[in-house]
């Protein structure tokens, strides 16, 4: 039996949770969208994802003391991060935003406008106040070991102790992403809603041009 630890990501970890970013938004073998959209390559979109994460901005899906990290003897092996929407009063997606702007900066901020606006129309707003997992990602070599269901449920479990009166978590996902939509159904996700975009960049934007989202009752 291989021993599974989960632990909350340290400074440690930061390269291996933009790892986790990046192959969760390339959702397989897809373009990864944050270098599309602000026209930079993955290694530059590396290191401003680094940098973000730095930044530690809670209340969004790039902090770092947001992710949990699964260790399969000792090493690490699958990530996922979570909060809970607009705690604060300000949704996910204006906080991220922000962070972002401040990073890549205005002029390329500018230049990216019609990509941006283009990935907006496959946005699924997230309910105030629900519990939100992003960034689900497990190494190739590890998958099998149950060890996304095992995050998954860890986060659930303190959101449970530390907010009682949070009823519900969700996560967004590609439409096309069967095998990840079938590992949530078995844990007791169904999906809730479905956006598509049908701007002529998106398909060398994103993935695939329509996302879902997916919601459990706690």
């Amino acid at each position: 039996m291989r021993e599974v630890s989960i632990r909350r990501a340290e400074t440690r970890d930061t390269g291996f949770v933009v790892e986790a970013i990046i192959a969760a938004e390339k959702s397989g073998s897809g373009p990864l969208s944050y270098a599309a959209i602000f026209d930079l390559d993955e290694g530059e979109m590396a290191r401003l994802l680094w940098q973000a994460l730095e930044e530690d901005l809670e209340g969004q899906e790039v902090c770092l003391s947001h992710f949990l990290i699964a260790e399969l003897d000792g090493v690490p092996a699958a990530g996922c991060a979570s909060w809970i929407e607009a705690r604060d009063g300000i949704p996910s997606g204006q906080i991220k935003a922000n962070l972002l702007f401040h990073l890549v900066g205005q002029n390329v901020w500018k230049r990216a406008a019609d990509r941006l606006k283009a990935v907006a129309e496959t946005s699924i707003q997230r309910s105030v106040g629900a519990a939100q997992l992003e960034s689900i990602y497990t190494k190739p070599d590890f998958r099998g070991n149950g060890l996304a269901p095992q995050l998954i449920e860890e986060h659930l479990k303190a959101h449970r102790a530390l907010n009682p009166e949070v009823e519900r978590a969700q996560l967004i996902l590609f439409k096309n992403n069967a095998r990840a939509a079938h590992v949530y159904r078995k844990i007791g996700f169904e999906q809730i809603a479905e956006r598509s975009g049908t701007h002529p960049l998106l398909d060398s934007i994103l993935s695939c041009p329509a996302k879902i989202m997916m919601e459990k009752q706690l």
